[in-house]
């Protein structure tokens, strides 16, 4: 049986027990609900062994995240329940939110593709993963290519020089900086750093980002623009100051 964690924001609470519900109602899942304000780490789910996990970001998008594989996709929260026909086994189970996600980002119908080098299997091909998961930033930056790392480093130093109180950590794939839960994530994408202060920052800095990519909880700054530091800086102490605890 698959094991399911759905985790949740507490103004979400009505939209997770919808979401738990409609999973217990397919035979082959097993699915939990937690507050954020309990635990909002990936690696919470892994140590109490769930299989996949759900973040509820707003009533619009979750994130999805296959523990085994490291796997972590976007999706529409329309997308993220399970519809009928049900779910025949536990296999269908499992690759019914890779497709989705597949289909959600662009990659049209899902395929299997098997990386030749660590033997990983993922519904697109060429699906960017990595064969050793990192354990630390470190790892995190050295697995980049090496044209972005600068730039990673770059981002990396501004954070930690906003948010000496913070850990810094892996969590969701990403490096974090926690203090009691997470507070801001960055990643690298292909053609720009990717900055995850959450939705509310995001709405809080609107004017100050006008000129760049943004959407819910997401800031896009393309490798070839100048990183705008002052301004990461106060979008991580506005997001220290709202949610440490």
């Amino acid at each position: 049986m698959k094991k399911v964690l759905i985790f949740y924001k507490p103004e979400h609470a009505d939209l997770a027990t919808e979401l738990r519900d409609n999973y217990r109602a397919h035979d082959h899942l097993q699915a939990d609900i937690v507050s954020t304000e309990e635990h909002d780490d990936i690696e919470y789910a892994e140590k109490m062994q769930y299989d996949e996990a759900v973040f509820i970001e707003n009533r619009d998008t979750v994130t999805y995240h296959d523990i085994g594989s490291g796997y972590t996709g976007r999706l529409p929260v329309p997308d993220v329940f399970y519809s009928d026909p049900k779910p025949e086994s536990y296999k269908a189970a499992t690759n019914y939110h890779r497709q989705k996600c597949a289909q959600h980002a662009g990659g049209g119908a899902a395929v299997t593709w098997k990386c030749p080098k660590c033997g990983r299997e993922f519904t697109r091909r060429d699906q960017d993963h990595y064969c050793v998961r990192p354990q630390t930033v470190d790892d995190y930056i050295a697995l980049q290519d090496e044209a972005v790392r600068p730039r990673l480093r770059e981002a990396r130093a501004v954070l930690k020089n906003a948010l000496p109180e913070a850990e810094e950590r892996i969590s969701w794939s990403m490096p974090t900086y926690r203090k009691g839960r997470n507070i801001i994530h960055f990643a690298a994408s292909k053609n720009h750093l990717g900055i995850y202060p959450g939705e509310e920052a995001v709405a809080e800095f609107a004017q100050e980002l006008s000129g760049f990519s943004v959407s819910k909880g997401t800031i896009r700054i393309p490798y070839d623009q100048p990183l705008p530091a002052a301004l990461i800086e106060r979008i991580a102490r506005w997001c220290f100051e709202k949610y440490a605890r």
